[in-house]
């Protein structure tokens, strides 16, 4: 009966509406048992369940309150024998849930991460998993660290990924992975992480390869403004007397491209706002 009402929650389409109304009906309950007490097979189908319902965000906060956040992480950071499908499914609905602002706390990422010691422990975890994992698990857990790390009050939260080494690891995955949506994630994760920091440890991490790639991704036409945005961010981020890595950006027709979006913005075109001011930052 239990696996019956959450594989038909998981295959249901349902509107936002019935989401919220499920949640209100006391769902997540016999929900987050199954995914504490339940076999492989009970765990699968919450997960399933839970991913559908976790992507109304006004259901972020109770997810959370019915001890949710811990499961996962346990489900994400276990060494025992466990279906890589669940682990997935585990990492789908953290980033669903951290992609959503928390309601009742401006520091967004603590009921998800934890605090002090625990923080530590749970990024440093959370790197590890980066390094074992296939690219659809490394994608989910990169979109949820991009939603975490971005607000201006998650500056304790940048830090201590810094410490823990993130910069080196995504510069690593960005250059060495073929899946799009992880080499997506990694730059947006990279211009997040260096915002208020970090600066000299990305200027190390800067070879000719990876600044020869980035320039390559300002130059393509296919691009979207906000993959241009994060590179230009990261970009503005290297100390401005690295006089070896400016000189190499500018061999690498940097300067053009910057040159041609600000003549972009100049003429009216659409254009988006962080795109233009990162391009300036670099300029």
């Amino acid at each position: 009966t239990q696996i019956l009402m959450a594989n038909t929650i998981t295959e249901m389409q349902l509107t936002d509406y019935s989401r919220r109304t499920l949640v209100q009906l006391g769902v997540l309950d016999p929900l987050v048992k199954m995914l504490s007490e339940g076999n492989f097979e009970l765990k699968s189908a919450s997960l399933g369940a839970l991913q559908n319902l976790s992507k109304l965000s006004r259901n972020r906060d109770d997810i959370v309150n019915a001890g949710g956040v811990r499961l996962l992480l346990e489900i994400l950071f276990t060494s025992k024998s466990i279906l890589m499908t669940m682990k997935e499914q585990a990492a789908d609905v953290f980033a669903n849930l951290a992609t959503t602002k928390n309601t009742s706390s401006g520091d967004s990422y603590y009921d998800l991460l934890g605090n002090g010691p625990e923080l530590n422990e749970t990024i440093y975890q959370l790197l590890s998993l980066l390094h074992l994992s296939g690219s659809l698990l490394q994608a989910r857990l990169l979109q949820a660290l991009v939603g975490l790390s971005s607000p201006l009050c998650a500056g304790v939260l940048r830090e201590t990924m810094r410490e823990a080494g993130y910069i080196e690891v995504l510069v690593s995955l960005y250059m060495v992975t073929a899946d799009a949506e992880v080499r997506l994630f990694a730059l947006k994760l990279l211009y997040v992480v260096t915002q208020d920091g970090g600066g000299q440890t990305l200027a190390n991490e800067m070879g000719v390869k990876p600044l020869k790639s980035l320039v390559d991704l300002l130059m393509l036409e296919s691009s979207r403004d906000d993959v241009k945005s994060s590179v230009m961010g990261i970009l503005q981020h290297i100390p401005v007397d690295n006089n070896s890595i400016t000189e190499l950006m500018v061999e690498g027709g940097l300067l053009q491209v910057v040159l041609e979006i600000l003549q972009k913005a100049t003429s009216k075109d659409c254009i988006k706002r962080e795109l233009l001011e990162n391009t300036i930052g670099v300029f």
